[in-house]
């Protein structure tokens, strides 16, 4: 309603569909519709260990990967960007409430609350959700700092769960990379991949983020494992110091 009354088209909250997220900039970008991706489901997609690892840190990860469009390899870097962060985010926020920063808190709060929903980590996400809510209705410090410690704990808790996925997710993924590693070294096709993923972070193309991930699985001990830095910007959608690695990368190829 507040971003609505603000002049807002539309909004769309999270954990949000893709498909639902697409229609909407369709339609109020002037677009014709067109109907939903219609990806394969994503619990058919799923090896059993991953489903299995999900199923020990309470995480949704078929109906998650499905909001993706199926997208596995984004839900992925979404994961993994999660995981680094919420190494630190107990830390803060202790720190934000010790300081009288309770907006701070709300705001790391909210965030929480809206990635972990996104993931499938649903309990997480109702937790940090109602902790957003006391904090930001000015509940009193001693009851702030109850609730915080409170997610802290549900993140501390979560944290080995979520470890243990992102690297049943990995191990999936780089599956494939096995056959590609005795593969003979092919500069020129590096080259080519590197060129063009170049120009999607150029666009701020999200399908760099698919490109990536076939570099990764295509020359996977190309470049000295410099590839998983890059991995690691894109993850994060840090498009502008990805581009300069990248092309970095091709002066080193190219020199």
């Amino acid at each position: 309603e507040a971003c609505l009354a603000a002049g807002m088209n539309d909004h769309v909250g999270k954990p949000f569909d893709l498909d639902h997220l697409v229609a909407v900039l369709r339609r109020v970008t002037g677009r014709r519709d067109e109907p939903p991706s219609g990806a394969v489901p994503a619990a058919g997609r799923l090896p059993a260990a991953v489903l299995a690892a999900a199923a020990v840190a309470g995480v949704d990860v078929a109906t998650a990967v499905a909001r993706l469009g199926g997208k596995a390899a984004v839900y992925r870097r979404m994961l993994s960007r999660f995981v680094t962060d919420l190494a630190s985010w107990p830390a803060q926020l202790q720190t934000d409430m010790a300081q009288g920063g309770a907006m701070a808190a709300a705001r790391q709060l909210h965030t929480l609350k809206g990635v972990a929903a996104t993931l499938g980590a649903g309990a997480l996400a109702t937790l940090a959700g109602q902790a957003e809510r006391q904090v930001s209705l000015g509940a009193s410090a001693n009851d702030s700092r109850v609730a915080i410690a409170g997610v802290v704990d549900a993140i501390n808790a979560a944290a080995p769960g979520l470890r243990a996925l992102l690297r049943a997710l990995q191990m999936h993924d780089d599956a494939p990379a096995t056959v590609a590693a005795v593969e003979a070294p092919n500069p020129a096709a590096l080259r080519d991949g590197l060129h063009a993923l170049a120009g999607l972070l150029r666009n701020s193309d999200m399908a760099a983020l698919e490109a990536l991930a076939g570099l990764q699985r295509q020359h996977p001990q190309a470049l000295g494992g410099r590839l998983v830095q890059l991995d690691e910007l894109v993850a994060g959608l840090e498009f502008e110091p990805a581009l300069a690695c990248c092309d970095e990368l091709l002066a080193e190829l190219q020199g």
